[in-house]
């Protein structure tokens, strides 16, 4: 048997304890049997195959030299391994004019002592032809459980690569959806970039597929696998061989295991993530609701990594501009399903920033808007413009497509302890408001609004709803018996500084109706939209509406 699983004709001789001896073709010693066969016909040639070993004791065609010298050259012909002529019986030594057209025709012809039965010699050649198929399998077996080992172990991604490196000979590259590689491991092939780069312009070209023939990049062959995660192509696994070791049947089969290893690693990171996510936005629900008691939020707090000597952090909110439009101009639909998916992909990015940053954060997705607290450290002079400059590298990370979003952020005063998050809300958003000016910069701090707004925040919540019900209450009220959205309209039409075009675009109405609605708010307050006086009073009645509401 020789190292690489083959038999060949010169295993087959060299088995001492058969006892054969090759007297004529030794120029194909090196030929491989595939298998074996018995027959005394004057022509079994139509039962044997290619690399067949053909035994019989020359019954038939002892007396027939013609017939002899015929056997030899059809087996020659067929492609057969090699002839075994039994000695003892019909003949004490193989014929010379059958070692003649042996040596003739390369074909390989030994004598069967007559004391060795035909049935060992079959025996020992099925056995060895079984045990190459017996080796794949059991080395198969063995690097499945060494790679499963892996993935139970939590090793990562970097060690499960490794491993399949060194288990299939082969160098392992596995590229993220974009073709970005995550991870990569040489074996005798060096993965240079140009290398990568050939191999996923070569699974671009071939498109998404779970299975695919061998391809070649450079003369080597490469092995391409999908790896999916609820039908989307998450990862891609790319195999490289040497060309003198191509990919075998149990390199494929094993090709294969490591995709589905790889798809389990998929699985449990978004399930674990998922987790995570959720544990962070009902803790932040829970935060902002003040629904639990401060105590058991603290302990939450800290088991995510925040510090409770210095003030919880700051709460952020993050705002998609004109949401529903963004949806339709950039997507092309406003199906709910396509709403879904950028509140999903926008609260992803938001996550990812902070993840990036390695800061304790919780986040949670509230209608059009993602809401954060994150603690990235300690209160100090300066400390305006380190907010600053985190939000905008995290409005810049927002505002990269696909698709191109326009978002406004707004960041409260610190949080200094959990009990205090419902009030840092309501400064975000505050802050938020005030920022949707277009001339305002995307990313407000609550600490540098007006000074009015600041007062009111200090106030009482009664005083507050008190104040805004003192100029708004007959809008309040037609709106509670009518169904119609004068209080929406009114803020809408002071945010965007009386544009009466971009506030109408914001509420999804045509301009008339929102002029409509505006002489009807002048008429119900019994006071004219064009003195600044009213102006100042209705903004600040809206302000602590909003204050008094706790929303």
């Amino acid at each position: 048997m020789t190292a690489t699983g083959r038999l060949t004709v010169q295993d087959l001789i060299g088995a001492e304890e058969l006892g054969l001896r090759l007297v004529a073709g030794l120029g194909g010693r090196a030929r491989e049997i595939r298998g074996v066969h018995i027959s005394e016909m004057p022509d079994p040639t139509p039962w044997l195959g290619e690399g067949d070993v053909l035994l019989m004791t020359g019954l038939a065609v002892y007396d027939k030299p013609g017939e002899r010298v015929r056997v030899v050259r059809r087996l020659a012909e067929k492609g057969a391994a090699a002839l075994g002529l039994g000695v003892g019986l019909y003949f004490d030594e193989a014929p010379t004019d059958m070692r003649a057209a042996a040596d003739r025709t390369g074909l390989p012809l030994f004598e069967v002592p007559v004391e060795v039965p035909f049935k060992g010699i079959t025996g020992f050649v099925l056995d060895r032809l079984k045990r190459p198929s017996l080796y794949q399998l059991r080395r198969g077996l063995t690097a499945q459980d060494h790679l499963l080992a892996l993935l139970l172990e939590e090793r990562g991604l970097d060690h499960l690569v490794s491993a399949a490196a060194m288990l299939l000979s082969a160098s392992v590259l596995v590229f993220d959806g974009r073709g970005e590689v995550l991870s990569q491991a040489d074996a005798r092939i060096k993965l240079t970039p140009e290398l990568r780069e050939a191999i996923w312009e070569l699974y671009r070209a071939a498109g998404p597929t779970t299975e695919r023939d061998p391809g070649r990049v450079d003369e080597h062959p490469v092995v391409l696998r999908d790896v999916r995660l609820g039908g989307r192509v998450e990862q891609v696994l790319g195999l490289v061989y040497s060309d003198d070791d191509p990919p075998g049947e149990t390199a494929q089969v094993l090709a294969e295991y490591v995709r589905k290893l790889l798809n389990l690693e998929l699985h449990r990171y978004r399930e674990e993530a998922l987790v995570r996510v959720r544990m962070r936005a009902g803790l932040l629900d829970e935060l902002i609701s003040g629904s639990s008691r401060p105590e058991e939020l603290e302990e939450r707090l800290r088991n995510l990594g925040f510090r409770t000597d210095v003030p919880r952090g700051r709460l952020l909110v993050c705002d998609v501009d004109n949401f529903s439009g963004t949806v339709s101009a950039r997507l092309g639909s406003v199906t709910e399903e396509a709403i879904q998916e950028l509140k999903s992909e926008f609260k992803e990015r938001v996550d990812d920033f902070f993840s990036d940053l390695r800061v304790p954060f919780v986040s949670v997705g509230k209608s059009d808007s993602v809401i954060a607290l994150v603690q990235s450290g300690e209160e100090a002079p300066g400390q305006d413009e380190k907010l600053l400059e985190l939000g905008q590298g995290l409005r810049q990370r927002l505002v990269e497509g696909p698709p191109r979003l326009s978002v406004t952020i707004g960041i409260s005063n610190p949080v200094e302890r959990a009990d205090s998050a419902p009030a840092a809300l309501l400064q975000a958003r505050e802050a938020v408001r005030a920022a949707g000016g277009r001339q305002s910069p995307h990313v407000r701090l609550f600490s540098r609004l007006g000074p009015s707004v600041r007062a009111l925040d200090t106030s009482d919540a009664l005083k507050l709803e008190s104040v805004a019900r003192q100029y708004l209450d007959p809008l309040l009220r037609h709106d509670r018996e009518r169904g119609e959205k004068l209080v929406e309209s009114l803020r809408a039409y002071l945010d965007e500084n009386r544009n009466v075009a971009r506030a109408a675009e914001i509420l999804y109405v045509h301009p008339n109706t929102l002029r409509n609605r505006l002489h009807k708010i002048e008429g119900l307050l019994g006071r004219s939209l064009e003195e600044t006086e009213v102006l100042v009073d209705l903004a600040l009645a809206l302000i602590c509406l909003r204050f008094g509401r706790k929303t």
